[in-house]
């Protein structure tokens, strides 16, 4: 291909749109009636009196000022605001709406049942085996028992955490139930007393009646030792005894720590010489914050207190081995 025809080719394929393209027209009739509908709005506006003007003035103030606060409102439904208002408002309706029906329409209010009177009694050494059952049979004598609270133990065999809380109809049933402490079940003397005396063999002072009421929350009977939970890693033996020894004398601090690193598991018991003090220590939920975090304490459970204890354990499973031998 010569050099012509490489020019013709390039000039064929050159495309200009203006030069293709009709020059547009523009549509005139629709000018117009713009044109005249614009004129129509002016002279409109002239023939309106002072009068009509001010109140036109006065509606589109009006709507303006609606649609300013339909902003607003949007905008605290938004952030969420608005939903208490809004609930202050349902609330006001459905009022009028009462105070507007008859007043045989209106629904008679339900009385709520009033809590019956329990007289309670705790009985503690419960054997681990020992069922629910086998305690309600113990205390059948006694009188009605209106309920059993038997808190389960761990374990399949545990049926119970040493401790329970058994609750009679009368005062006079529960005075005899206390009277039945020291007596054996399956192999194990009871220790019975009223379910409000927290009073110790040990002669230390009894809680005050907002302690019992802390007391009542806990999972396990007040004790010397108490379980603490959500530590933090980094946490030791000496932060733990610096943030509980205003409670009182601390005897041991266990701190539970990874074979590896040695650091805390997240949980440890501290061992007080009294339970006062233990319990001095729950009653302070404002102290129970270290290393920047909430932690738990709970008084720990009766194992868990024995493990404090080598010798008693010891003395434990001797009898335990004494008895399987018989």
């Amino acid at each position: 291909m010569g050099k012509k025809d490489k020019k013709s080719k390039k000039e064929s394929d050159d495309f200009n749109v203006l030069e293709e393209l009709p020059s547009l027209n523009v549509d005139e009739e629709e000018k117009a009636r713009l044109a005249a509908k614009a004129e129509k709005k002016k002279l409109k506006k002239k023939e309106m009196t002072a009068e009509e003007k001010e109140e036109q003035r006065k509606i589109n103030r009006e709507n303006r000022q609606k649609k300013k606060l339909q902003k607003e409102l949007n905008k605290k439904r938004k952030r969420g605001e608005l939903q208490e208002e809004e609930e202050e408002k349902e609330s006001n309706e459905e009022e009028s709406k009462d105070e507007e029906r008859p007043a045989a329409a209106k629904k008679p209010k339900v009385e709520k049942k009033k809590k019956e009177i329990e007289y309670g009694i705790w009985v503690g050494n419960l054997s681990y085996a020992t069922t629910v059952d086998t305690i309600k049979d113990f205390f059948k004598d006694c009188g009605e028992i209106t309920r059993i609270k038997c808190p389960k133990g761990n374990g399949v065999k545990n049926n119970n955490k040493g401790f329970a809380y058994i609750f009679f109809s009368t005062k006079e049933a529960a005075e005899k139930g206390v009277t039945m402490s020291e007596q054996k079940l399956e192999g194990r003397s009871l220790l019975i007393k009223d379910s409000e005396n927290f009073e110790r063999a040990d002669g230390s002072k009894p809680p005050t009646e907002a302690e019992k009421k802390e007391i009542k929350k806990q999972k396990n009977p007040p004790c010397p030792t108490l379980f603490l939970g959500n530590l933090s890693f980094d946490t030791t033996e000496q932060s733990i005894r610096e943030l509980f020894e205003w409670a009182g004398d601390i005897r041991k601090v266990r701190v539970a720590t990874f074979e590896d690193s040695g650091k805390c598991k997240g949980f440890a018991y501290v061992d007080y010489y009294l339970v006062e003090s233990a319990t001095k220590a729950i009653r302070a939920p404002d102290k129970h914050n270290l290393n920047g975090r909430k932690i738990r304490v709970e008084f720990a459970s009766e194992e868990a207190h024995m493990r404090s204890k080598p010798w008693l354990m010891r003395e434990k499973k001797q009898q335990q081995k004494a008895k399987t031998n018989l």
